[in-house]
């Protein structure tokens, strides 16, 4: 890396705030993402710089650029007046970015509003790493000009980036599946399936009284009831597990996962499809992105079935 390019805390701190998102915008598209909407002077409700993934389904960030002096902070407030923007249905993912650094107060509310964070020492490496280029000021009418230089300055690299996390809700789910090691709440209730044998045991029992004339007739009143009713709590677990395993398999989910989904009454692709991305990411412990990714593999999945079954009907 040239002398050049070396950036420094001292040196962000000189630029505009322009100049500023300009440079974080040069930053995401030397990690390979798409700049939806670079920097305006203002923004659009705190969005700076709006960038998404190259690769489908597309995963959209929304970037806050404070630029502030090393004393002043960024606190709970800001971080919780941007997390709002992930309720909107074009922001899957929120990041601030600033030259300073954040409160303990707002690193402990970004964890839990899934809002990512990158302070100004962090900045610098990314900065340096990616070789992103210096702004350039080009005197002209008495005034100074920015540019941000781009080409050959910025090269993706190989390896993956370690600010945006690799929302690759598959890969997630993979290792727990090969693990098969229990977990806390591996047993989410499907049914009442020891209430259902136990009135399956009853009725049936009770029947068999009646009918060896050890209890009265009458007794078919309470024993038939048990009897149907524990049919029906067992029938009711085995359609459960089955829709638990099919989740599972199709979705490439932990089976706790898949147990989550069947509990909440969602049992099918179709369900998954048309579940809200907040619930299903609340349900299953995700952030919004991968419950997005999640819906997509349903979507996807039913699209090839659909396929499959008009080709073999043409067939």
């Amino acid at each position: 890396m040239s002398e050049q390019l070396e950036w420094s805390l001292e040196e962000i701190l000189t630029l505009t705030p322009l100049e500023f998102e300009e440079t974080i915008a040069a930053l995401w598209t030397a990690m390979g993402y798409e700049v939806v909407r670079g920097p305006v002077g203002g923004g659009d409700r705190g969005i700076d710089v709006l960038v998404k993934t190259k690769q489908e389904p597309a995963i959209t960030c929304s970037i806050q650029a404070k630029l502030y002096n090393p004393g002043h902070r960024v606190g709970v407030s800001e971080v919780r007046e941007y997390a709002s923007l992930a309720q909107r249905s074009d922001i899957d993912v929120v990041i601030i970015v600033t030259s300073s650094s954040f409160t303990k107060g707002a690193e402990k509310e970004a964890k839990e509003l899934k809002v990512k964070l990158i302070d100004g020492g962090r900045l610098v490496a990314l900065f340096n790493k990616y070789n992103i280029p210096k702004p350039v000021r080009l005197a002209g009418s008495g005034e100074t000009t920015s540019i941000t230089v781009p080409g050959a300055y910025w090269k993706p690299p190989a390896e993956e980036s370690h600010v945006q996390e690799k929302h690759n809700f598959y890969d997630r789910a993979q290792p727990q599946l090969n693990k098969g090691e229990p977990k806390q709440e591996d047993n989410v209730p499907l049914g009442h399936i020891g209430w259902g044998i136990f009135l399956l045991l009853i009725g049936i029992g009770g029947i068999g009284s009646v009918a060896d004339g050890e209890a009265s007739w009458p007794y078919l009143f309470l024993f038939i009831p048990c009897l149907l009713i524990g049919i029906g709590f067992v029938i009711d677990y085995f359609d459960k597990l089955y829709a638990v395993r099919k989740l599972r398999i199709y979705l490439s989910i932990p089976d706790l996962d898949a147990r989550r989904l069947v509990a909440a009454g969602i049992w099918g692709l179709e369900e998954v499809v048309q579940a809200d991305a907040s619930s299903l990411a609340a349900l299953l412990q995700l952030s919004l992105s991968d419950a997005i990714l999640l819906k997509e593999r349903a979507r996807n999945i039913l699209k090839t079935q659909t396929t499959d079954q008009s080709k073999t009907e043409a067939d």
